[in-house]
């Protein structure tokens, strides 16, 4: 083989190894990218307690704290609040995603405040059910907020959307023996109420 062919063939070999670094490259990049939503900040809840390790309080705490979006997963089925838990305020959004049974959740030591309050956009809760609350179970403050398969029975109040937020979906809910099950303080742009069961 002459100098040219083997120049050639040198010439070749690199292109080839730069090209398989660069695809090993992207593929790395790739598998550390956080997902959509959550970004990879996934906090499970399995302790029923009131706070400490494994308690929605704490995952709050946890997820409020991300720099980026976080889901809350939901393992246990019975939680007992004894005080006010932190609002869902991190930036980005919070989801909460109880288990496929539902989550119930009694807040009757609780004072006039509300269960849940979600003052971040783009956040969600499912799969709740909230129990004896003398306040709002879930207070909404943010706009692009969804709730869906939530049970809200013996509140004040269900659902109580704030003036100027927008967007918020309440589908495939349950509310009972509340003095009020879904109120919207103004109107809402986008917003929709579906497949969402009021009981006395």
């Amino acid at each position: 083989m002459n100098n040219r062919g083997r120049l050639l063939l040198t010439l070749g070999g690199l292109v080839l190894l730069g090209g398989i670094t660069a695809i090993g490259s992207w593929v790395r990049g790739r598998q550390q990218s956080p997902p959509a939503f959550g970004g990879g900040v996934e906090i499970r809840v399995n302790a029923g307690s009131d706070g400490g390790p494994g308690s929605l309080r704490e995952a709050l705490f946890t997820a409020d704290a991300a720099d980026r979006a976080a889901t809350i997963v939901v393992a246990a089925t019975h939680l007992d609040l004894a005080s006010p838990l932190p609002p869902l305020a991190n930036a980005h959004g919070i989801r909460i995603v109880g288990p496929a049974q539902g989550v119930e959740i009694d807040a009757h030591a609780l004072g006039a405040g509300p269960v849940l309050d979600v003052s971040a956009a783009h956040s969600s809760i499912s799969g709740v059910r909230l129990r004896n609350c003398a306040g709002t179970g879930v207070l909404v403050r943010a706009s692009a907020v969804q709730i869906a398969s939530l049970e809200i029975d013996s509140c004040d109040i269900g659902v109580d959307v704030a003036d100027s937020v927008g967007e918020i979906s309440i589908e495939r809910s349950r509310f009972a023996k509340n003095r009020i099950g879904v109120r919207f303080n103004a109107s809402s742009r986008d917003s929709v109420v579906a497949a969402a069961s009021v009981m006395s």
